[in-house]
C-alpha cells in the first residue's frame, strides 16, 4: 500500500511550496482509496504514517506538501 500511495502522490502535478512540493488530491480520499485498490481506513493510516514521519505535511482540504521527496521516492521504488 505504501509504495502505491507514494507512486500516486508522485504522479500528481506539484508546485513549489516552502518546505517542499505542494500537491492536491483531485478527488475525495475515499475515491483515492478506490483507485489504489484499498480501503479508506488503510489510506488514512498510511497518510498518517507519512505525516508522522515528516514525509508529507497536511494542508487545508485536499492539499498536501511533500516535505521529504527523497523518502517518498524511495518508498515508491520499494513496490
Amino acid at each position: 500500500m505504501g509504495s502505491r500511495l507514494a507512486d500516486y502522490l508522485l504522479s500528481l502535478p506539484g508546485r513549489p511550496h516552502r518546505g517542499g512540493l505542494e500537491v492536491e488530491l483531485p478527488v475525495a480520499k475515499k475515491d483515492v482509496a478506490s483507485l489504489l485498490d484499498t480501503t479508506p481506513e488503510s489510506l488514512s493510516r498510511e497518510l498518517r504514517r507519512l505525516r508522522q514521519s515528516g514525509v508529507i505535511i497536511a494542508q487545508e482540504g485536499r492539499r498536501l506538501v511533500i516535505g521529504d521527496l527523497d523518502s517518498l521516492m524511495e518508498l515508491s521504488a520499494q513496490g
